[in-house]
């Protein structure tokens, strides 16, 4: 039997033709997307979906009807759908887009630039309940070495599964360190691999103490150790804990935040002050809140803000440290169900605070990860849940205050756990789950915006 395949298409906008007679949806800032059919002779039709042998019919064509006869074709198959680009500028680089790994896989993922220029991400296997790293070959993940970090869980039973709320940095000692979540007996876990491509790694329980390690974050502090933001769900509060060695064989932890329920989608990073800072949300009060601590350890008394309390929001935080010195956090405001940023002004984000809502267009704003391009602006990947889609907000100055807005995935449902970071080339590169085909997904953009 001949099965059919989604054909998932898209214009640069460099061909007016291309956007609005071969594709079936309307432009984006300039590129649009949709799905076509192909007939027997390979040429485009009608919405919908085709067999896998006319979709290759259609990859072997250079030109269209209906479009510029200029217009340059890039294709790929990626396993169950073709990706057609369609370009008049042949300089003009598109997007890539790698499955990394498949079987129910790349949930709670996250993806840091090792030393060796190429992507390295942390995940969640849920089919065998374990961590996994894959370890890119190339800066585009066209090939990746996959490696089983932790095997402790149990096969497709999520409550017994380790490798939850996985964060991933690069120590200074150039190899990749992960906190995560043993979910059997809620503990936070932390693996500092032996190499860069984190073939191995040594496994350390950080705390043990009730039901805790969820919503994990992990950056390098100035002092050259790991620290380790997560929720402590059996008192409900924001806990972070301080490496006191590159693979964290011993921790300080301390509980930053006690007040209330608090301490859910936790996000660190390291300020220009040289101390850690923390973004947060508190469901309790509905409030999106920050901790910027006082010393690298993250000890004794830390400044605690409210940065937006209007109605319930605050979830899905993300925070990193902009050009200016001052944090930018990406977030979702629950009530109106939209994509917000914070851009601090000072570097404990005490005081006013410019907010702003970046994407309000459906359901959106859900899974959100921030990263500063080299271009100096904030670059937010996020899940818009109404269309089932990869998002990226580019910011176009410093506070977002306005952004460009892209629809990097729509093929099916996917976008899920976005994670950004910037990779050497100068151009963000974001690890998501593809939920319908339920696999890690790695997108390396052509440009700082995505676009």
């Amino acid at each position: 039997m001949n099965k059919k395949y989604p054909i998932v298409v898209s214009s640069d906008g460099s061909d007016s033709n291309a956007a609005t007679t071969e594709l079936t949806a309307s432009a984006q800032n300039g590129r649009a997307y949709g799905a076509i059919k192909v007939d027997a002779a390979g040429a485009a039709t009608s919405t919908g979906t085709e067999t896998l042998a006319d979709a290759k019919n259609l990859c072997t064509a250079n030109t269209q009807a209906g479009t510029s006869p200029t217009l340059l074709q890039r294709s790929y198959y990626d396993g169950w759908r073709t990706i057609i680009n369609w370009s008049q500028d042949p300089g003009r680089r598109l997007s890539t887009f790698a499955t990394v790994d498949t079987n129910d896989t790349g949930y709670d993922d996250s993806v840091a630039i090792g030393t060796d220029g190429f992507p390295v991400i942390s995940y969640r296997d849920n089919a065998n309940g374990v961590l996994r790293v894959a370890h890119c070959n190339d800066a585009a993940c066209a090939t990746s070495t996959k490696t089983t970090l932790d095997s402790s869980g149990n096969p497709g039973l999520y409550t017994s599964n380790t490798g939850l709320y996985t964060s991933i940095a690069i120590g200074t000692d150039g190899f990749p360190v992960i906190s995560y979540n043993e979910n059997r007996r809620g503990e936070l876990w932390v693996a500092h691999c032996d190499n860069v491509a984190c073939t191995t790694a040594t496994l350390t329980i950080v705390d043990a103490t009730g039901y805790t390690g969820t919503y994990t974050s992990i950056a390098i502090g100035t002092d050259t150790f790991p620290v380790v933001s997560y929720l402590d769900a059996t008192n409900a509060d924001l806990r972070v804990a301080h490496c006191n060695d590159k693979a964290c064989a011993t921790s300080t932890k301390t509980t930053v935040d006690s007040a209330g329920n608090t301490g859910y989608f936790t996000s660190i990073a390291i300020g220009t002050d040289t101390f850690p800072v923390v973004s947060y949300w508190d469901p309790q009060n509905g409030d999106l809140r920050v901790a910027h601590c006082i010393n690298v350890t993250c000890s004794g008394a830390t400044d605690l803000t409210i940065v937006d309390a209007a109605g319930t929001t605050g979830s899905d935080t993300s925070v990193a440290i902009g050009t200016d010195g001052f944090p930018v956090i990406s977030y979702q405001d629950r009530t109106s169900n939209v994509l917000r940023v914070a851009h601090c002004i000072n570097v404990t984000c005490s005081g006013a605070t410019d907010l702003t809502t970046v994407d309000a267009t459906g359901w959106t704003g859900l899974h959100t990860s921030v990263a500063i391009g080299t271009d100096t602006f904030p670059v937010v990947s996020y899940w818009n849940a109404s269309s089932g889609d990869l998002r990226v907000a580019h910011c176009n100055n410093a506070a977002c205050t306005t952004a460009t807005l892209t629809t990097v995935d729509a093929a099916g449902a996917t976008g899920l756990f976005t994670s950004v970071a910037i990779g050497d080339d100068g151009f963000p590169v974001i690890s998501y789950h593809d939920d319908t085909t339920r696999s890690l997904r790695m997108v390396h953009c052509a440009n700082v915006a995505c676009t």
